[in-house]
Parts: C-alpha cells; structure tokens; sequence
C-alpha cells in the first residue's frame, strides 16, 4: 500500500505512477482504485491463448498417428479390454469357443481389430482365445494383405513380433496369404525365450497368453493367466457396482438438496470479493497457468519424473504472491480463495464425499455427450488410416501403470490424488471462480453462478492432456468441484473430492493391471 502524506492522502509518487499508466491512482476516500478493465482483458487473452495452444496440441498428441507407429497408452488400453473379455468369458461366459460368448464378441471385433500393428496382433491372439485359431489366421491374412498394400515403416521388433505371431497361428508363416490355420497349442514350443520375451514386451499380458494356449506346454503358466484374468473382472465388475451404487444415492441426494434449495432451507455460503479486487485475481490465474505450463514444458525436455512432477505443482503457487505484491492482505486472499477450514471443519470432507455422489449423475451425462463427441469427430475425419494409431480420450499417465510396483504407483497417487487436486482446486475453484463471481456479482445470482461455472469448467477440462473429445466429461466433473465450493464457500470440499476421484481410478487402473 502506498504511504499517505501527513493529511491522510496518497504520495505524490505514487499518484504520478498510476497517472502514467494511465489509471485513476485512488478514489477519493484515498482508497485504490480497481485495476483498470483493459488489465482483465489483458490476462483473458493470455488465458485464452494458452486454453488455444493446450487444445491444439493434445488434440494433435491424440490424433492419429503414421503407420507403423506405436502406442504404449493404447496398448496398456487395449489389454486391459483384453483381460476383462477373457475373465468374462471364463467367469461367466461358459467354455472357449462357446456360440453365445462368441458371436457376441464377433460384433464387438470391428471395433477392436482396428489401430496400429500391436493392437491388431494382440486382436488375432484375443480372436484366437475366443473363437478359435482358424478366425484369428483370418484376421492376420487380412492384416497381412494391408501391410503388403500400405508398406508400412516397421521397426525390427515389429517385424519379429509380426513373424512370431505368424508362427502361432499360421500353417505356413512364411507365405501367410495362402496359408491356413495352424494349431497354437503345437507351435507355441517352438518360439525360442527371446521370441517369447518380444512378445510380453510388445504385446503384454495378451502377449504372454500368445504362448501360452490352451494345451499348450505350459499348463501353470496359462492357468495364473486365465485367473489373472478373472481377477481383472472381478475388480471391474465391482469398481462398476460401487460406482452405481453411489451414483444412485447420489441421484437421491441431488434431488434432496435441490428441493432443500428450492425451499431456501439451505443456502450457498460463497461470497464473492471486493470489485477491486477480482482482476487481480484473473491476472494471477493468468500467471499461475503459463508458469505451469512453463514447468511442464520444461520437465518434458529434461525429465525428472514424477517427484519433480510434484514439486512443479506446489511451486507453480508462487503464482499466488501476485496480488499480496499489489498490496492485498494473505488473510483476505486466502478467504476469498476459499483456503480456509470452512463453517465446520469437520463437516467439509464429509460433504465432499457426498458431492462426489451427487455428482455421478451429472458425469454420466458428460460421459454421454463425450461419446457423442467421439462419434461426431470420427464421422468428420472419415476412415482412420490402415495400421496407424487410433487415438482416444485416455491420459499419458496410463503408459506409466503398465509396469509400475507399489512404490511407483504411491508416487503416481501423490501427484494424480494429492499434488494435482490440491493445486488444481486453489487455482480453479478458488481464484478462478472467485474472479468470475466478482465479475458477474450484479448479475442475478443463478445467472452468475452458471456463466461461471460454464466458463470455469471448460477452461479446467480444456488444459487436460485428455484431448477435445473428454472435455464434456471433463466439464461434467469439474461442476461438482464447482457447486460444492459455492455451497460449502471453502475449496477443501472440492479438493477432497477431486482427490477421491483421481484416487479410485488410479487405484483401480493399479489393481487391474497388476492383479
């Protein structure tokens, strides 16, 4: 704060500082004025610009890549898929090669047998599975006729994983084209340990099924594999159960609290900041937002892992020393960002969790308009190229469970259920939010609310690495972070529901890939 001269008013100084930037220095109480608009504008445009670059670039990252390319996401991805179609199939599904299991995965193979190289093998070794070696020597003549037409640029290790696959399921590998099945269960002998090794490498736990077929030599190796399998559908089935259960009293306790609303026997606890103070608050959003991006870019050319991963999240708060430069008390920052224990400190974790369920409802409507998304964008790129990546709305951290243990995997959830949640909700929910409430306070309330929350939303779903597709599930989540803070007016609700969803699927994504 500027020092006032000896009748109370502002320094000369100061007032000849602010003239030259062309602001009204005080009011007349001797007060500062508000920034002026055009700094607002100023720090929109920032954000708008990194919001561009971040949607452009993942959009890009998750589009299709060349043939012959490979895709570590897709591949953890499509195992995963894998394992639950082989549980199924011996859970529930009755015996191998049984009609009713079968023709039903036969409708769901166009849409597996579609991507880069390894997908398409680890298809013909699903096929194989559960139909039978004679329909998965289909599918790799097929395979093989595309190569042949597209020439793609395989690595070695494709091309031996190519070859030992061949040597599975074809009567003569050498000429797939013209060939017929051949009998895994005797061809599996054959593969020396540095084909077998490729194979887990390359393909995964569908690679290790490749040999180990039903018959084949190694009877205990096949029977951990199939209960693996078992296992990974069990944790789904159950993942999926207490999800729904949640969802349903979730959809009681959105009701409840809608009507207890709508009879103003409850009521928001936000309030929104001082005029003069919501463009400080966008501006440090804006510098919170490109020093992350920064970190990030930074740690992506000279690594450092998931413990520098942390420690760029916490530090990029720094942000936060912005409007204490222009001379805002902590303690009125932290209580307009919502850090703050909230009315009943006890009670705000608690509601986290119940926002959590009452936000499902709302998540399955997002995840609805995302496959509506994901249709609508495969409509406008046509057909995806022959042998090249497919691209989706997965996250890069999925590539990292592939072969984590406990310690890495306690590291990922400290980022993805800790570091992420804690940091993210400050920034969103706190000063984000704060600035958009401030800026439409004269607005009615409801009208408010929803233009800031919808604004709010999509800028935290468009910097996700996810890619345009998952924005509206995305956003979908992000409304529950959202109304929880303006219920609750403290963001440690939305933190602690942000880290129970980031930590049950990171937990879950651990389980199935490792049990």
């Amino acid at each position: 704060m500027p020092e006032p001269t000896s009748d109370g008013g502002p320094a000369e100084g100061e007032i000849a500082r602010f003239e030259q930037a062309g602001e009204q220095p005080f009011t007349p109480s001797g007060r500062p004025a508000p920034p002026s608009p055009r700094r607002a504008a100023i720090a929109w445009l920032v954000i708008g610009l990194v919001v561009l670059t971040m949607i452009v670039a993942n959009t890009m990252l998750g589009e299709e890549g060349k043939p012959g390319d490979e895709s570590p996401v897709e591949q953890v991805v499509f195992n995963v898929q894998g394992r639950y179609l082989v549980g199924t199939m011996h859970s529930v599904g009755g015996l191998p090669g049984t009609d009713a299991f079968a023709s039903q995965f036969e409708r769901q193979l166009p849409d597996l047998n579609i991507g880069a190289v390894e997908q398409r093998l680890g298809a013909a070794v699903l096929t194989a599975e559960i139909i039978g070696p004679a329909r998965a020597a289909e599918l790799l003549n097929e395979l093989a006729a595309e190569i042949n037409q597209h020439d793609p640029d395989l690595s070695t290790i494709q091309q031996q994983v190519l070859e030992s696959v061949y040597e599975l399921y074809l009567a003569d590998p050498g000429q797939p084209l013209a060939s017929e099945a051949a009998n895994p269960a005797e061809r599996a002998g054959r593969l020396d340990d540095a084909a077998r090794d490729r194979l887990a490498e390359q393909l995964g736990w569908l690679g290790r099924l490749a040999v180990h077929p039903e018959g084949g030599p190694d009877e205990a190796a096949r029977a951990e594999l199939i209960q693996s399998a078992q296992r990974v559908f069990w944790v789904v089935i159950s993942g999926v159960t207490l999800v729904g259960l949640l969802a349903v009293a979730g959809l009681v306790g959105l009701i409840i609290c809608t009507v207890l609303f709508a009879m103003k026997k409850q009521r928001m606890h936000f309030h929104p900041a001082d005029g003069s103070r919501q463009v400080l608050y966008v501006e440090t959003f804006a510098i919170w937002l490109v020093l992350f991006v920064a970190m990030q870019l930074v740690l992506a050319v000279v690594g450092g892992g998931l413990a520098m991963a942390a420690v760029a999240f916490f530090a990029s708060l720094i942000a936060l020393a912005w409007p204490v430069v222009a001379g805002v008390d902590w303690a009125t920052i932290r209580k307009d960002a919502g850090m703050t224990l909230g009315r009943r400190p006890w009670l705000e974790p608690l509601a986290g969790l119940a926002a959590y369920a009452m936000t499902l409802p709302i998540v399955g409507i997002g995840l609805l308009a995302m496959f509506v998304l994901a249709w609508f964008a495969s409509m406008m790129a046509g057909q995806p190229e022959p042998l090249a990546p497919s691209g989706g709305p997965a996250h890069p951290i999925v590539a990292e469970f592939a072969n984590a243990d406990w310690q890495a995997f306690a590291m990922l959830l400290f980022v993805g259920a800790v570091a992420a949640p804690i940091v993210e909700e400050i920034v969103f929910r706190g000063v984000l939010y704060q600035h958009l409430r401030s800026a439409t306070r004269h607005w009615t309330l409801l009208g408010s609310i929803v233009c800031s929350t919808a604004v709010n939303t999509f800028v935290f779903a468009a910097v996700h690495p996810q890619g345009i597709v998952a924005i509206p599930l995305l956003m979908s989540l992000a409304v529950g972070f959202t109304l929880v803070r303006e219920w609750r007016g403290t963001v440690i609700p939305a933190i602690v529901m942000h880290a129970f969803s980031n930590g049950l699927i990171l937990t879950l994504l651990f389980v199935v890939l490792n049990v």
